[in-house]
């Protein structure tokens, strides 16, 4: 599963900053903090840069994610945001940020790297 580092805005006046965050966890975060956004636009993600990729289950993520984020919906705990996006027993959820239609620049000195080993190539 990729994950990305970031800032997170999580209103019109902060922002935080997010680390080894998931391409499900951006899903969330942005129903929680701009559930009036449309899929595909994803406001609450601020400059977006690949990080390590984690193995880790779908049924673990969303564990994970239920265990973070706790907001409900019309205050019924049993109807969590999480559970809302990725409903049923074993869901299948996003592993990359394409699939979830975000744009992730590459990790700092990625193009360097890249051309120093074409180079040493050659």
């Amino acid at each position: 599963m990729n994950t990305i580092n970031c800032g997170i805005k999580l209103n019109e006046y902060h922002t935080g900053i997010g680390t080894g965050i998931t391409p499900a966890e951006v899903l969330v975060l942005n129903a929680i903090h701009y559930p009036g956004a449309d899929r595909g636009i994803y406001p609450v993600i601020v400059a977006p840069v690949a990080a390590a990729a984690v193995e880790r289950s779908d049924v673990d993520e969303v564990e994970r994610l239920k265990h973070m984020y706790h907001q409900t919906i019309d205050g019924n705990p049993q109807k969590t945001v999480v559970l809302n996006l990725f409903p049923g027993v074993n869901p299948t959820l996003p592993k990359t940020f394409e699939e979830i239609g975000l744009k992730v620049a590459p990790p700092e000195g990625e193009p360097a790297k890249k051309a120093a080993k074409a180079q040493a190539a050659k």
